[in-house]
């Protein structure tokens, strides 16, 4: 993993994000939706990194085009568990993973194609959803992306975050 590109990114998201977010809808998304993504059911497989997505939380269930239940809270131990036990080597994505689900110029008021991955879930008061990595920025502290206005934090590993799971092995020079 390429720290310099990572940290550069996470400087820049920081500096330039909005403070403001507005309110998005599926119609508020520009070209077509899933020409990166090849969509199958509750999977999207990133035809850049050729990464395979999870399109809901873990929690949640794709049924009828949407995510359906409630986004469950996980931990950095508790993440890997609930990853381990599901069927299909899926695991917990690094930082770098995550990050390649964020651009801020497909859809007004997400960070993410909403097209691809629906629902994302509202949490912490309305603030757009944190989703937890494996990567590590202090002891004890992992990063996270907010994929309602697209930055980059940290937590403590033992702090409840939105999971999104991720499988396979990113092509050579796929990511940012």
């Amino acid at each position: 993993m390429d720290l310099s590109h990572f940290f550069t990114f996470i400087i820049a998201v920081v500096v330039i994000h909005p403070g403001l977010a507005v309110a998005a809808e599926k119609g508020n998304c520009q070209g077509a939706a899933g020409t990166r993504f090849h969509i199958s059911d509750g999977l999207a497989t990133d035809m850049k990194t050729g990464l395979i997505w999870q399109r809901c939380a873990v929690g949640m269930k794709f049924e009828s085009g949407t995510c359906q239940g409630e986004a469950g809270v996980f931990s950095l131990k508790s993440a890997a568990a609930a990853a381990k036990s599901m069927e299909g080597a899926w695991r917990v994505p690094s930082g770098e993973e995550l990050q390649t689900l964020l651009d801020r110029r497909i859809c007004k008021g997400y960070a993410i194609d909403v097209r691809v991955f629906p629902d994302v879930p509202q949490v912490d008061n309305g603030e757009g959803a944190k989703y937890l990595t494996k990567t590590p920025f202090l002891p004890g502290m992992y990063y996270y992306f907010e994929f309602k206005e697209g930055y980059a934090d940290m937590h403590t590993e033992g702090y409840g975050l939105t999971l999104r799971l991720v499988k396979g092995k990113a092509r050579p020079g796929t990511m940012r």
